[in-house]
């Protein structure tokens, strides 16, 4: 097999990884869903949800995400190879990622001695270090943290909160969770008395109160299943993180394709 074609099956393996991601938090949510319950006020009428039921996550699913990280990274770490030519790959030859820009230039295209200026300069449009394409910087973390240290922290988290009425977007914090950002017809129609929590969710949180005039109107949350850590990926919900780094990786394979022998 060529290296194009061995990245690729470590792309595709981390593509049926997802597949599996996708089953077991489908699973999660069928068999132990998160539950949402509202206490009324008798004094004002004000209706306040909480937490009523948290999950236990099963370690199945850091697991897998640990599966995918890594054939990700594999995928990136063959192209690197294949960059610099089986003559001059050595212990230090991967795919270059940092989190700091100036470091990359130096001690990041250390890690691609004996690549062509033209690989180098694709790689350098790839922008792989932070304040460039971040996503390259969350998978190198994510996957360090899964592979020497110990299994990635999940959570549940809130990460909108939704009224049927109006069509009004009310709360602009809705408009940002995490690094990802939401759809603008995602719409909210009840008036809060309180910011929404976004970090860990917990039996017995407050999550929204609804005054008394607006009590009836329906009300939606969406708990995922997202990262407690690092500062990079924490509040991601783990399924769209890692489509995002599959994009990622994608990218880069089929534009270094091209100096691959």
């Amino acid at each position: 097999m060529s290296v194009y074609s061995e990245a690729l099956a470590k792309r595709e393996w981390a593509e049926q990884h997802i597949g599996k991601l996708k089953t077991a938090l489908a699973k999660l949510r069928e068999s132990d869903p998160c539950t949402i319950a509202a206490k009324k006020n008798p004094e004002t009428g004000d209706l306040t949800y909480y937490v009523e039921h948290i999950p236990i996550i099963p370690a199945e699913i850091p697991l897998i995400i640990g599966d995918i990280l890594h054939n990700l990274r594999c995928a990136l770490d063959y192209i690197a190879c294949g960059l610099v030519g089986g003559n001059c790959v050595t212990s230090k030859t991967k795919f270059p990622i940092r989190l700091d820009p100036h470091d990359w230039e130096v001690s990041g295209l250390r890690m691609v001695l004996g690549a062509s200026q033209e690989a180098i300069e694709a790689l350098r449009r790839l922008r792989p270090y932070e304040g460039g394409d971040s996503r390259f910087c969350i998978l190198h973390t994510l996957n360090n943290i899964d592979k020497h240290r110990l299994l990635l922290t999940v959570c549940a988290k809130n990460v909108m909160q939704t009224g049927f009425q109006s069509g009004e977007i009310i709360d602009e914090q809705l408009r940002q969770i995490g690094k990802f950002q939401l759809n603008s017809e995602v719409s909210v129609a009840v008036q809060t008395s309180d910011r929404i929590p976004f970090g860990s969710l917990y039996a017995g949180q407050k999550l929204l109160t609804v005054p008394a005039a607006q009590a009836k109107q329906q009300v939606g949350f969406t708990i995922v299943v997202a990262f407690s850590e690092p500062d990079l990926a924490k509040g991601m919900p783990v399924g769209i993180t890692m489509f995002a780094l599959k994009r990622c990786v994608d990218r880069a394979i089929r534009e270094l394709a091209p100096f691959l022998p």
